[in-house]
């Protein structure tokens, strides 16, 4: 898995697609967010990114705040931290073990989630290509 913190920006834009938050691809871009932007961002920078609704903002430095902990980022005190998630969770300070079995469920659900992108698209032209038969 490539690191987070050398991410382009196509990458950062097929994770906002990912994880639910489509249709920001020219702001992203207007705005050279890569991974190491990515992690940075906070309740201001989405807003100036164009994502007015508070709701959006909280899902979106959620999966920032779990993007962090799968890649091993740490977590200061500035970072966003979900109400749903207590300030130190257990995974945090488990075993070597546990974090390696954590980091290697998130590696296998990162996978399957860009080769699930990967057939959606093939799908797509698949079917583009069936209209242009019949």
């Amino acid at each position: 898995m490539e690191p987070v913190v050398e991410w382009d920006v196509g990458r950062v834009i097929r994770w906002f697609s990912q994880n639910g938050f489509p249709g920001y691809d020219g702001t992203l871009k207007e705005h050279s967010i890569d991974g190491e932007v990515l992690i940075n961002l906070d309740h201001e920078s989405l807003k100036d990114l164009g994502i007015r609704a508070l709701g959006k903002r909280l899902l979106v430095l959620k999966s920032i705040y779990f993007l962090k902990l799968q890649h091993d980022i740490p977590i200061t005190s500035d970072s966003y931290v979900p109400q749903t998630v207590d300030v130190e969770p257990d995974y945090v300070h488990g075993s070597s073990h546990q974090r390696k079995h954590r980091r290697q469920t998130e590696e296998n659900i990162s996978r399957l989630m860009e080769e699930v992108t990967t057939l959606s698209s093939e799908m797509n032209q698949i079917r583009a290509d069936m209209q242009r038969i019949y």
